[in-house]
């Protein structure tokens, strides 16, 4: 039963900064990848997992160039939307081939093609085939993207909104943060030193 096999799942996020150099459009850190994927194999021994990642330098210049994440704007808006859904996309093709390199059986989740949102949020998603693929140890793999949104258009939704949206359904029991900073930061820029249920709403 699904339910059951997932009591130990865990959402993975790899952060954009660190797959991708920023300062250079559509320039993956290969080693960096290689390393990671390497090292998710040799550390999940049988876990469900969840990956997700953000974009980093693959979709952020066209998402710049068009203004996406401020919806429908002009004219230009639903050509900016398929081109930063089509970065998006190249990236999460590397990320997958990379962990399937590693010997893990990786699908791309491409939220773009299943969510809605409303404001920036994710309102609906059609999650059972991601359940699906935990429950016969396949590693799902959705990445920041654009969605069609109901008030403005469309939207761009984070690695970070994709984990809420799911974490509500999917229940993981761990959520890891794999990036640059040394981990969650507070409003002046202190490491806060854990997030538990009674801090989280605040942070």
């Amino acid at each position: 039963h699904i339910v059951l096999i997932m009591k130990n799942l865990v959402f993975v996020k790899l952060g954009g900064s660190l797959i991708t150099d920023k300062s250079k459009p559509y320039t993956t850190r290969e080693d960096v990848i290689k390393r990671l994927c390497r090292e998710i194999h040799e550390s999940r021994k049988g876990k469900p997992l969840l990956i997700g990642h953000g974009g980093g330098s693959f979709p952020h210049v066209s998402a710049s160039k068009y203004e996406t994440h401020k919806g429908m704007i002009n004219e230009k808006s639903w050509e900016g939307f398929v081109r930063v859904q089509d970065d998006a996309a190249k990236l999460n093709r590397i990320i997958v081939s990379s962990l399937i390199e590693a010997e893990e059986n990786a699908i791309s989740i491409q939220p773009s093609a299943s969510c809605f949102a409303r404001n920036d949020r994710i309102v609906e998603w059609y999650t059972k085939p991601i359940e699906v693929s935990l429950s016969k140890g396949l590693i799902p793999v959705p990445y920041g993207d654009v969605c069609l949104d109901e008030e403005k258009g469309c939207c761009i939704i984070s690695t970070e909104e994709i984990f809420r949206f799911l974490a509500k359904e999917l229940k993981p029991e761990r959520v890891i943060m794999v990036g640059k900073t040394d981990g969650v930061l507070d409003s002046e820029g202190n490491v806060i030193k854990e997030v538990t249920k009674k801090n989280f709403e605040k942070i």
